[in-house]
């Protein structure tokens, strides 16, 4: 069987004999004018949809509860403002891997670096790197320096922070004689050196105050507890009075190898540490810590102010952030562990609206 060959008529010029094939013309002429409409209109929807811009951030900090907490909150907030986060675990906590995860940073499409530098090395080139190509840079880092392709510098005084767990011990003793051990996180964490070169440098200040121990609890707490209780063990046969640790994950670590030992923290012997979370909070509240120390309660609701600016006026309104210090101890630990619960409570709120929403979304699909 021959194919039929499929044709629309062409209208005639004149004659009542073409008034149907001149509709069925009209007819067709209006259906690809409407075909050509909505093709166009999606198309269009779709040069419209752009994907979602990218922060990344790099940094080699090994605290791992530190990290997670601040990481959580930016992520939290970019989702909200319709942004995805980059972050990439350290393979080792050096300045050297910190420049390959920049330039693997810069060529991942983003907009925005958040940069805890390591080091002062190499800086300047990954600024200008990041300027052609369009990249906004936020640097954190003890003292922000003005950098020439720099966007936003947060500064966190973390000398300042060590001295001020000194002073409090300070106060603690007045003028009595104390011994103090100091319980850091790592050689590796630039934080963590700089907390405990301002303490020692201010402790120094006391001369009531001595130093008798130091060691590394890697800002992990069973890793601080286990250096807690070697230090118990070789030490016996002199008593110590006050423990410095640099992050508050050493210094629960500290907390549970002094119970478990025999000690009453917060009576015995005086704990200060820096980071503000919740478990020492809490041991605060209950009589067994002394004081926490922290400047980077803030951070990540600073570094997302700053890019909101940035997105609606391309410029920010200050461009040199400086971070205050802020101590809590038994007068004002229930007021912000409060706080901090009462934030837990919305955002879980937040997320099981997300997922009835989902859930509901879901079963209107298999109805249908």
């Amino acid at each position: 069987m021959a194919k039929e060959n499929c044709y629309f008529p062409m209208p005639r010029a004149r004659g009542s004999s073409g008034i149907l094939p001149g509709i069925c013309f009209l007819l067709f002429a209006m259906l690809l004018i409407f075909l050509c409409v909505a093709c166009g209109g999606k198309s269009s929807d779709r040069r419209e949809t752009a994907p979602n811009k990218r922060i990344a951030v790099s940094l080699i900090e090994a605290n791992e509860a530190w990290v997670t907490d601040f990481m959580d909150g930016l992520i939290s907030m970019a989702e909200e403002n319709g942004m995805e986060v980059i972050y990439h675990a350290p393979k080792n906590h050096t300045s050297a891997w910190q420049m390959e995860d920049l330039e693997e940073c810069l060529r991942s499409g983003i907009s925005y670096l958040v940069l805890f530098p390591a080091s002062k090395k190499g800086l300047d080139g990954i600024l200008k790197k990041a300027r052609e190509e369009d990249v906004r840079v936020i640097l954190v880092t003890n003292k922000a320096a003005k950098y020439k392709d720099l966007d936003v510098g947060i500064s966190i005084d973390y000398e300042g922070e060590g001295a001020l767990c000194a002073r409090i011990l300070a106060e603690e003793f007045d003028g009595e004689e104390a011994n103090i051990v100091e319980i850091r996180e790592s050689t590796s964490s630039v934080i963590s050196s700089l907390r405990s070169a301002g303490f020692e440098e201010e402790l120094g200040k006391y001369p009531n105050l001595h130093i008798i121990e130091k060691g590394q609890g890697g800002g992990n707490a069973m890793s601080a507890k286990s250096v807690m209780e070697d230090i118990i063990r070789n030490r016996s046969d002199k008593v110590f009075h006050g423990i410095f640790s640099c992050s508050d994950e050493d210094g629960i670590g500290v907390l549970y190898a002094l119970k478990l030992a025999g000690f009453r923290p917060g009576r015995d012997i005086r704990l200060v540490s820096v980071s503000g979370t919740q478990d020492v909070l809490k041991a605060i509240i209950a009589g067994e810590y002394t004081a926490t120390v922290t400047s980077d309660r803030s951070l990540a609701i600073t570094i997302m102010d700053r890019i909101r600016e940035m997105e609606m006026d391309g410029k920010v309104s200050e461009k040199y952030v400086e971070l205050g210090t802020e101590v809590f101890n038994s007068r004002n630990a229930e007021s912000l562990l409060m706080e901090m619960e009462g934030r837990e409570e919305e955002d879980d709120n937040i997320l099981d609206g997300i997922k009835g929403h989902e859930m509901e979304g879901r079963k209107k699909g298999a109805e249908t």
